[in-house]
């Protein structure tokens, strides 16, 4: 009787141990290599993103599609590959320098709104100090 109750126990186990291995969400689409969900790709749609930098976000998809076919010719034609490469690059390096910007403001944003509700929550729970009176101008003379 009590080795069917292990083994039941056991195989209930193993069961419940696989599907939950299963259940468990896999990555997201930005942590894998997907040519329909590159890194980035919702970040096209914020509403936030100025129309500069859509543009060239535009423009390097535009460019890494004709670096493709240029890739695909034969024979290569290497310099006409290396300049869209270098557009391309020149094109990633401002879209990032502006996400970094983006990054730096949030932090400063939330370090200050960090140190607002800390200021808020100490002022609020310390007591105020009782003010020094000052002698009123009758009892100096004494």
């Amino acid at each position: 009787m009590t080795k069917k109750v292990l083994a039941i126990s056991l195989v209930l186990c193993v069961v419940f141990a696989a599907s939950s291995a299963i259940a468990r969400p896999r990555g997201s689409m930005r942590n894998q290599d997907c040519e329909f969900a590159p890194e980035g790709y919702n970040d096209r749609f914020a509403p936030e993103i100025p129309k500069e930098i859509r543009a060239k976000m535009s423009e390097a998809a535009k460019l890494r599609i004709d670096l493709g076919d240029a890739l695909h010719d034969n024979p290569i034609d290497k310099a006409k590959a290396v300049e869209i490469h270098d557009k391309i690059m020149k094109l990633e390096q401002d879209i990032e320098r502006w996400k970094f910007g983006q990054k730096i403001d949030r932090i400063e944003a939330s370090r200050k709104q960090h140190e607002e509700n800390r200021n808020r929550r100490h002022n609020s729970t310390r007591p105020e100090a009782p003010k020094p009176e000052t002698p009123k101008p009758e009892q100096e003379s004494k």
